[in-house]
């Protein structure tokens, strides 16, 4: 009797799903970034909803997820759940575990997640910064117009008060001749 394993379904939608929520992502921000196809929120949750993704989609949906299309394309969390539980029978001293033919160090990863985050942060904080920066510079102009306005129309009150005084003279004038 031959027992022969088939090869898992690979649900891409899910695939997606999976790794949209372990980078903490929402499907808004997901269509956001994926706007250049006019994505929407509600796209992206059909999109996680289909089995399988054609490749050109799966590599723009990796580029916006900043991970390798073989995640999407390949993984499978019923085998890696499996690869898991196999995990406790094996004893690895540096607690490392293996999933096929590669070794997996848990605290690797977290450095490697973590190391990502920090990018991401500096990332977000530089674009924050170069836009405080324009938003001063805007500012500081702004303050300098009004500045600027405000003298002109102290300028303008003071010559219409002159104005009105030489017409009060020469209504005067006219008025004695009379």
């Amino acid at each position: 009797m031959n027992i022969t394993e088939e090869a898992p379904v690979i649900h891409h939608g899910r695939n997606i799903k999976i790794f949209r929520k372990t980078i903490d992502m929402k499907q808004d921000v997901l269509a956001k970034k994926l706007s250049d196809m006019g994505a929407r929120q509600q796209d992206v949750s059909r999109l996680e909803k289909m089995e399988v993704i054609d490749d050109d989609t799966l590599n723009i949906v990796a580029k916006a997820l900043n991970i390798d299309v073989k995640l999407l394309k390949e993984f499978d969390p019923d085998t890696a759940i499996r690869n898991i539980c196999v995990v406790k029978e094996n004893t690895f001293t540096d607690q490392s575990y293996s999933i096929g033919q590669q070794i997996v160090n848990p605290g690797e990863r977290m450095v490697e997640v973590y190391e990502r985050l920090v990018g991401s942060e500096k990332e977000k904080y530089s674009i924050l910064n170069d836009r405080y920066s324009e938003l001063k510079f805007m500012n500081d102009n702004l303050i300098k117009k009004i500045d600027e306005v405000v003298m002109n129309n102290t300028r303008l009150s003071e010559k219409n008060v002159e104005l009105v005084a030489s017409l009060q003279t020469v209504l005067e004038k006219i008025s004695n001749k009379i």
